[in-house]
């Protein structure tokens, strides 16, 4: 079938009995490899130096901040990082904490609040199904919609639903003083009235009951998205809404219902299923969702696991896409798969869902990592059965169910023009441990985060190698306890890797409190400019020879990347190329690149004709340490950059008048070497202003030269990685 994976076991079968492994290894020596990033530590902060570690009852890990499947912890937004955790409070209870800061505030100040909400059904005396024990499936998810609401839910492990968000739009955004008065009194500022429910619509008739993994995603639209499954392991099902940032209070005063949708969109009690893992069929099981994330075209990919029972492994990784908002879904070759309208759900007996054959022997671990990157790439990070041992190193052995030693962490990715997938294995110096998180930044490059033998493992790829040089950037030892996770956002809007992780506690039957911490890495320092200079400053516009170009690091400039266009002239559109002459210099560790030009010039001196002109730095081909440009940089498009010629006019009013006549009197007559000489006003460079300046000024006296016409940014300049034309801004001023 199109587009499919081959079975990795198939592969390893056939590169042992052909002895191809080694031949494919010393292929893939040969390729060309792309410089993968290089970590630089920014920031390690701790968030809470009380963070719950739960008590070592629970049939599952003590640690609950910071797990796989918890969507998300750790969230930027609108100018600001937000994060929520379970702290171990006083008199056994678990409190619910939310926090943000300000990413423009180098101090890195979390200003943080209680809730006033506790875990009731996860710790040791729950109300839960868990039954009195401590259950580390009861993270927090939280999810911040395009309205600028929060929302909050928690502590579910086939429990009541329970679900916050903030009172009034955008309330993740307000000011710094405002979150500090407002969460102060949260049950009457922040919160919605009523608080806590057990429904995501106040008006909805009944309260959502039996739910766990509630997981919160960016949609189309700028709106979210929420999964979540009703039932239990091996027998459940995946619900999704919709979130509607513009629904609007009727006529009777009531909000119309802001999530909507919600149907089954995964049906886990349909088809039945048999492998060499035991003998019978499994007639029920329930998808794991690696994610759900919106493309760059909204698009929704989800990928998944299947398990069909508790104590089972779980077996194949399948994909599944929506093109209308979570209606109708589709298979990896473009088939209708699921139809809201219809009732058609996604089930076992779905054709062409199944992208990698993997079956439960393969020690397949449910609830890994997917992004969806600014291309429409699919990236999933799952780790399974290694397939490249010696002999039957790897093999599974029956009664064997997860065996970590023998796996290792693999990449997929799925070609979105072709629906091709392509697998990469991350390297294994470092053994498979916890579940990873991935992320990819600006430039399509991704990262993988996880935790080995209780070391921060970061691992990088690049899009130019497609993805095949894997490498580990960076062993942090210190004793962590919980998943990576890290934020989507920050690493694609900033170049900054935030990594949201918790320090490991003591093995008692106790709860206690360890550093529950936020690291942050840059990982693709991208060059910028910092300011521009018209003959290094000056105001007058009557001579301009040179245009000078401050960044803000040692930048290499390649041939082309300077492109200078006249405009206009004083009178008439033109949009002519002008050719430039570029040199640079290091100035205190920073480049300062020199622009003269070689033509539309009236002298030796090279001083531009009247007119108005533009600069474009192409980002592609402006780079430090490799790492290009985020976008072009346009200077000169605007009427305010006042990047024009116009002889006579002295002050840089786009006119030749009084005071320009003024200035031009005091200089006539004169000559180079003499106090009153003004070059501004010698029109040919001659070193003497005389009567043939005089004619030319005199030209334009009372006149101006406008800036009238429209931006042709997008025909002048290269790539945008989005569909709206973005203008390149300073970092800095001169």
């Amino acid at each position: 079938m199109a587009g499919r994976f081959s079975n990795g076991s198939f592969l390893s079968r056939v590169c042992k009995a052909s002895g191809l492994a080694a031949t494919l290894f010393f292929l893939l020596s040969l390729m060309p490899q792309a410089s993968v990033a290089q970590l630089t530590p920014s920031a390690d902060m701790v968030l809470d130096s009380n963070a719950l570690w739960m008590g070592n009852t629970g049939n599952f890990s003590q640690g609950i901040n910071g797990k796989a499947h918890q969507s998300e912890p750790l969230i930027s937004f609108g100018g600001y990082q937000f994060a929520t955790w379970y702290q171990n409070g006083a008199n056994n209870e678990q409190h619910i904490f939310l926090a943000r800061r300000d990413l423009s505030d180098p101090t890195n100040t979390w200003q943080s609040f209680d809730t006033g909400y506790d875990m009731e059904n996860g710790d040791e005396d729950g109300n839960g199904s868990g039954h009195g024990r401590w259950d580390s499936h009861n993270v927090i998810g939280m999810g911040i919609s395009g309205d600028g609401r929060i929302h909050l839910a928690y502590d579910h492990h086939v429990d009541d639903l329970r679900y916050l968000t903030t009172r009034g739009i955008n309330k993740a955004t307000i000011s710094n003083s405002a979150w500090l008065t407002q969460t102060a009194d949260a049950a009457n500022q922040f919160f919605v009235p009523g608080g806590e429910r057990s429904k995501f619509n106040a008006q909805d008739s009944g309260n959502v009951t039996g739910i766990t993994y509630p997981r919160f995603a960016d949609g189309p639209n700028g709106d979210s998205v929420i999964t979540y499954r009703i039932g239990g392991s091996g027998n459940g099902d995946t619900h999704f809404l919709i979130y509607n940032s513009d629904a609007v209070t009727n006529s009777n005063g009531v909000i119309n219902q802001r999530w909507s949708g919600s149907h089954v969109v995964i049906d886990g009690n349909a088809g039945s299923y048999s492998d060499g893992y035991s003998s019978g069929s499994s007639g029920s099981r329930n998808a794991y969702l690696n994610g759900m994330d919106t493309g760059p075209d909204g698009k929704i990919h989800m990928t998944w696991t299947w398990r069909e029972g508790s104590s089972d492994p779980n077996h194949d990784i399948m994909y599944a896409y929506s093109e209308d908002g979570g209606g109708t879904w589709k298979n990896n070759d473009g088939g209708v798969i699921a139809n809201k309208s219809t009732g058609q759900t996604i089930n076992l007996n779905s054709p062409g869902v199944t992208v990698v054959d993997l079956d439960r022997t393969q020690s397949v671990m449910n609830q890994q990592a997917q992004c969806v990157d600014a291309d429409g790439r699919v990236h999933v990070l799952m780790w399974h059965r290694r397939d490249d041992g010696v002999g039957d190193e790897f093999d599974w052995v029956p009664g064997e169910r997860f065996n970590a030693l023998k796996s290792a962490y693999y990449h997929y990715h799925r070609d979105p023009a072709t629906g091709d997938w392509t697998r990469n294995q991350l390297p294994t110096s470092r053994r498979v441990s916890t579940r990873p998180k991935i992320g990819y930044d600006f430039f399509g490059n991704v990262f993988a985060v996880y935790t080995s033998n209780s070391d921060l493992i970061v691992a990088g790829a690049t899009k130019a190698a497609n993805y095949a040089d894997w490498t580990l950037l960076y062993e942090g030892t210190r004793n962590y306890g919980t998943d990576a996770i890290l934020d989507q956002s920050r690493l694609f809007d900033d170049g900054v890797l935030s990594v949201f992780v918790q320090e490991r506690g003591t093995s008692s039957s106790n709860a206690s409190g360890t550093n529950l911490r936020v690291v942050e890495f840059n990982v693709a320092v991208s060059p910028t400019v910092t300011g521009i200079e018209l003959n290094l400053g000056e105001t007058q516009r009557s001579t301009v020879e040179s245009v000078t170009v401050y960044f803000d690091g040692d930048v290499t400039l390649a041939p082309g990347a300077v492109s200078v266009v006249q405009r206009s002239t004083a009178t008439a559109e033109t949009f002519e190329a002008v050719s430039t002459s570029v040199s640079t210099q290091l100035v205190n560790g920073q480049t300062m690149a020199s622009i003269s030009f070689d033509s539309h010039v009236r002298n030796s001196a090279n001083a531009l004709v009247d007119g108005n002109y533009q600069i474009t730095l192409n980002a592609d081909l402006v780079t430090l340490d490799g790492v290009p440009m985020r976008e072009d940089f346009v200077f000169g498009d605007v009427e305010n950059d006042a990047f024009y010629a116009f002889f006579g006019d002295s002050d840089g009013n786009r006119s030749v008048d009084i005071f320009a006549l003024l200035a031009f009197r005091q200089a006539y007559r004169s000559v180079s070497g003499n106090a009153n000489y003004d070059y501004a006003v010698d029109y040919e460079a001659n070193g003497a202003i005389n009567i043939f300046d005089l004619l030319q000024f005199r030209t334009r006296y009372r006149e101006t030269i406008p800036f009238t016409f429209t931006s042709k940014r997008s025909s002048l300049s290269g790539r945008s990685k989005t569909s709206t034309s973005r203008r390149g801004k300073l970092s800095g001023t001169r």
